[in-house]
């Protein structure tokens, strides 16, 4: 009897070891809704571009070595705009922006330098903009040709 106790004993496990891990995931993919505060979204900053792709269409890289894009901005929202950071997904790119607060309907420009140098052919490169408006990450792209 003992025999058929200690050869069931490792399968029984098995399986309770199985339902509680099937358990826990099913709890780790559950839904929950988040609350959102009508007034607080309504009341904050919110930062909105006149564009989010701008196109430049080609340029030769002999002729210049790089170039500058704008991105216009402005303060939709109730509450003072602050930029926190401008990242870039390539080192081609890089982006200046302005360090002081943007009251509502004030506007603003992001800078974005494109080197040429190494790059042929279709470019596509982003920008991902922080900042402490409700929306408060933004994804710009700048696209076009190098020849």
């Amino acid at each position: 009897m003992n025999f058929r106790l200690v050869a069931f004993l490792p399968f029984f496990l098995l399986v309770i070891g199985s339902c509680i891990s099937c358990n826990n995931s099913a709890k780790e993919k559950r839904y929950v809704p988040q609350i959102v505060d009508d007034k607080r979204v309504a009341d904050s900053a919110q930062i909105e571009f006149e564009e989010m792709v701008i196109d430049f269409g080609s340029v030769r890289r002999t002729e210049s070595p790089s170039f500058f894009v704008e991105f216009t901005f402005t303060n939709v929202g109730k509450s003072p705009l602050v930029i926190y950071k401008a990242d870039v997904t390539c080192s081609c790119i890089s982006a200046e922006f302005p360090k002081q607060a943007f009251t509502s309907g004030q506007k603003g420009k992001i800078i974005v330098k494109v080197d040429t140098e190494g790059q042929e052919g279709f470019f596509s490169k982003s920008l991902i903009v922080k900042s402490n408006a409700s929306n408060s990450y933004v994804l710009l792209r700048v696209n076009g040709t190098i020849k």
